[in-house]
């Protein structure tokens, strides 16, 4: 496997495929203990995004990887959100099957906003595709000896990970 950065090569590490989402969910705002029925819950979307993702698990094949987090979930206790955002992670070893778990993901972000009377964004930020080609390594490795890019194993040099920064690609 193969993994390229501005830096180094890295020949020898083995990785999954990634596929990084930022869900952005709109609601309607309303106080929370006078009028919730006036609301629409962003932040109820993404709760239900999140359980209907942890089902999916029981769904995918088991070295799949599914991760998320809240990057902003609203202002006040007392206030329904009408905005949140969310980062969800997605890995497995081959590409095209992660492709079909993608889907299933955002059927889950769709069905939670169609619940929930709300709507969503979906910014798709960061994509890395995996090489466990021997004869792509070699060929790049050659490649990048020839224009002096340094060639690194992880093995060898555990750090340069820790060091890495993933440029953004925004679709």
């Amino acid at each position: 496997m193969v993994h390229l950065n501005s830096n180094a090569t890295m020949p020898t590490v083995h990785f999954l495929a990634l596929s990084t989402y930022r869900v952005r969910f709109y609601g309607k705002s309303a106080h929370a203990a006078a009028s919730p029925w006036d609301g629409k819950s962003a932040l109820s979307a993404a709760q239900l995004t999140f359980h209907a993702i942890d089902h999916l698990r029981q769904r995918v094949k088991p070295d799949t990887r599914m991760s998320y987090y809240v990057v902003h979930g609203g202002k006040a206790s007392n206030i329904i959100p009408d905005f949140v955002e969310i980062q969800l992670e997605l890995r497995h070893s081959n590409r095209e099957y992660l492709d079909t778990v993608i889907e299933k993901v955002r059927n889950c972000i769709k069905v939670a906003a169609i619940a929930t009377e709300t709507t969503y964004f979906t910014l798709h930020s960061q994509e890395m595709v995996v090489c466990n080609s021997e004869k792509a390594k070699e060929t790049i490795d050659k490649g990048a000896r020839l224009i002096g890019n340094t060639i690194l194993s992880l093995i060898e040099k555990p750090e340069i990970m820790r060091e890495m920064i993933w440029q953004v690609k925004m679709h």
